[in-house]
């Protein structure tokens, strides 16, 4: 009798029986295993911090400081080492200071908070540097007060113009002085005001409102169509199925176990939609709308680009789209100014039982001597060795792999380098740097103001100059202003320049409270680097002293208040007490960058692709945070702190991706992505 045939279908259904029972299993014993459980008292702690914060924010590192903290923590090493104070890193350890890690910031500069930080002069000024507004948007809003602890309050700013201004055509409109609206008119808030050739674009809060602007301003049919098919693409962009590839592509780069080539290959494949604006820069997607880059249309469209940190030939539309869609809805800022940022944060970090020091440099990591070498402390100011279990660098992809692993002495740790800084550095655009900035910081004493003078405007100005032969685009703008690429900068200041103008004190709530009768301005524009390179090997104390140095910052402010300050500010000139000026030799002194790139590494389509700009590396027990991991800006920074704490908790797995959870969830807290 011949034996019954293999019955092929009861194996293949035991096969998937089987399968599916080991993915369950799998799935069921990582959602238990990532259960995170907060201190208890971790909220009564962060109150009991807020008087304190100032001082809390710029503690200066001594290894006797360092010493008595291990003492606390009876002599444990912490949890986790950041090298650098930024956003990122102070959002990255926020996070995970919610999960109970104990945390060590180790910050080079003066204070933490890296480009949110504020400074203070005499006479009772204090000045934003870097976070101007914030956007009116719900994922933010959520990410801050979850890492802050609902302690950051954030307050709607801009200034109320009647809507007729907004639905005005050009010749009705007469806003020179952008001053807020008067008695019962009906009003939106403008939180940015376009201005090129002389002609003022209102941004208020609202889709539909900058749609009826750039319509009023640009009535011909043919414009009108071109400007639906950009709205059609913001739509396309800010929907759901962009969106979730959006979180899809950046829960890939946690995974750690996947190659480069596998993360590439599965980001292509399943994030597409999001990915076809990614890849377009700025002026790209405005061809695919049919704009002409070099038009006045196409200018007030990309009249924020600024935010986006490069021109628009060279920056992906994905920042682009990013920040027009961030501030659509309206602008925010802190209570308390930009500094309440790191303030707020480093409360958590610190009631959690961890700690943050300044003049903090980081000069070494330290490996053991195994095999595979693996990262265990830092060196910090070429002195103190400090241990933990885990490293988080927020210093920048690059600048960790080329200053503290390519320069080890011990070859097998330098060579870890090798391959990464290839891949980054291989092409100028994979790693150009974003812009630098001159800063033009000016105090007003208003307590004498009458208020017929007051100037109580709550939004930003972009100012782009005209020229004698018209507009030709920010592109060759840029290379008539500072000289093309490849060829130098053009003479500072011989010829009419770019600039953002904004006072953060008509902004902050509560500044009235902390300075009365003071007010701040800050003005900026670019400042391409040959400007000041050569001055850039000399110590800041002796180039502070420096003539040909003082020469060129007494040019500069010279030059920004008659053609900035006074232009935009009109009425403000005669109560001005204080002027000073910030180059990008400042930025480099206080954010240890290397040209004084204000947003790291540029965001080009190129950037994006990068294999190492994710929150693991090729050395074990270190990780990436801020910039590079995510976008740039303050959005970009806190995200990138967010996925690193991510991985850092054991997020980053495929079980992860497809489950989707994160450590906001793992807390039994409402998801925040």
């Amino acid at each position: 009798m011949a034996p019954n045939p293999p019955n092929y279908k009861m194996y293949a259904a035991g096969s998937v029986a089987f399968v599916v029972s080991f993915v369950t299993f799998k799935l069921l014993r990582f959602t238990l295993s990532k259960r995170q459980t907060e201190p208890a008292d971790l909220l009564d702690a962060v109150k009991k911090l807020e008087g304190l914060e100032d001082q809390n924010v710029r503690t200066a590192f001594s290894k006797a400081r360092y010493q008595k903290a291990l003492k606390k923590k009876n002599g444990e090493d912490f949890d986790v080492v950041f090298v650098g104070g930024g956003l990122g890193t102070l959002a990255c350890a926020a996070a995970l200071a919610r999960t109970g890690k104990k945390c060590l910031l180790l910050e080079q500069g003066d204070q933490l908070g890296g480009g949110a930080h504020v400074f203070s002069v005499p006479g009772g000024f204090e000045f934003e540097t870097g976070v101007h507004y914030l956007g009116n948007d719900i994922k933010m809003e959520k990410l801050l007060n979850f890492l802050s602890c609902g302690r950051l309050v954030l307050d709607g700013i801009g200034t109320p113009i009647p809507d007729a201004i907004f639905q005005a055509s050009s010749d009705q409109l007469d806003m020179a002085e952008g001053q807020p609206a008067k008695g019962a008119e009906k009003t939106s808030m403008m939180y940015d005001q376009i201005v090129i050739d002389g002609e003022n674009f209102p941004f208020v809060a609202g889709k539909e409102n900058l749609r009826t602007m750039l319509k009023a301003r640009f009535p011909a049919q043919t414009d009108h169509v071109k400007i639906d098919a950009f709205f059609k693409v913001l739509d396309d962009f800010s929907g759901t199925k962009v969106q979730e590839q959006v979180t899809m592509f950046f829960r890939l780069k946690c995974v750690s176990l996947l190659s480069m080539w596998l993360r590439d290959k599965l980001q292509r494949l399943l994030c597409g939609s999001f990915l076809k604006y990614a890849h377009m820069t700025s002026e790209d997607m405005l061809r695919h709308c049919d704009i002409d880059p070099e038009s006045k249309l196409g200018m007030v469209v990309l009249g924020q680009y600024g935010d986006a940190g490069m021109r628009p030939d060279k920056a992906s539309a994905l920042i682009q789209l990013g920040v027009m869609l961030h501030y659509m809805e309206g602008s925010t800022y802190p209570r308390g100014g930009s500094g309440a940022i790191p303030r707020k944060l480093n409360n958590v970090i610190l009631a959690a039982g961890g700690k943050s020091f300044v003049h903090a440099r980081c000069t070494e990591l330290l490996f053991n001597d195994s095999s595979t070498p693996t990262c265990i402390g830092v060196k910090v100011n070429g002195v103190t060795d400090i241990f933990a279990k885990t490293i988080v660098s927020g210093i920048g992809v690059g600048r960790t792999y080329r200053d503290l692993i390519a320069t080890h002495v011990d070859k097998r740790i330098s060579a870890m380098a090798v391959q990464p800084l290839e891949r980054i550095y291989k092409k100028p655009e994979n790693c150009e740097n974003s812009v630098a900035f001159i800063f033009l910081f000016v105090g007003l004493d208003v307590t004498n103001q009458p208020s017929s003078e007051r100037d109580d405007r709550n939004h930003n100005t972009w100012y782009y100059p005209d020229f004698p032969d018209g507009l030709d685009g920010y592109t060759k703008m840029e290379q008539r202003v500072y000289g093309k690429d490849g060829e130098g900068a053009g003479e500072p200041w011989s010829r009419p320049m770019p600039y953002f103008a904004a006072s953060g004190s008509s902004k902050d709530s509560i500044y009235s409270e902390k300075f009365p009768g003071k007010k701040t301005v800050v003005i900026l524009s670019q400042c391409p680097w040959d400007w000041v390179k050569e001055w850039q090997d000399i110590p800041k104390a002796e180039r502070e002293k420096n003539s040909d140095y003082q020469k060129f910052k007494q040019q500069t402010e010279d030059f920004l208040m008659e053609n900035c300050f006074r232009k935009t500010f009109p009425k403000l000139e005669k109560y001005v007490v204080h002027k000073s000026i910030g180059t990008p030799l400042s930025t480099n002194t206080w954010l240890g960058t290397d040209e004084g790139e204000c947003y790291g590494q540029g965001l080009t389509p190129q950037h994006l692709h990068l294999p190492d700009m994710i929150p693991t590396s090729n050395v074990k027990n270190l990780f990436m945070t801020g910039q590079d991991v995510c976008t740039l800006g303050v959005s970009g920074a806190m995200n990138a702190g967010y996925i690193t704490a991510n991985a850092i908790a054991g997020f980053g797995c495929w079980e992860n991706a497809i489950l989707q959870g994160d450590l906001v969830l793992s807390l039994g807290l409402p998801g925040i992505i």
